[in-house]
């Protein structure tokens, strides 16, 4: 599914984005590249593709203050953070 930036932001008005893939689908690529930097993750070279599996991996590792704090169900994980993130860098 392809959308576009404005409908892009009519799932974002409500806080109703919770989707990561389609979320880093439809950012730019220049876009991503600074989201995949502020996680760390090289971006020399490498394709929006390879960015976005990069990302979703990333995603998928614990966040440090669920380390830290395994027990408590409100800290953030690592996949919320880059979609909270990915919006930021959208808007």
């Amino acid at each position: 599914m392809d959308l576009t930036h404005k409908q892009l932001l009519l799932l974002a008005s409500g806080d109703q984005l919770t989707d990561l893939p389609t979320m880093l689908k439809v950012l730019s690529a220049p876009d991503l590249k600074t989201l995949a930097k502020s996680f760390h993750i090289p971006v020399q070279g490498v394709t929006k593709p390879r960015l976005v599996e990069a990302l979703l991996k990333k995603g998928q590792q614990s966040s440090i203050a669920a380390m830290f704090q395994p027990r408590r169900p409100a800290a953030p994980s690592m996949e919320r953070t880059i979609l909270d993130r990915s919006v930021s860098v959208f808007l």
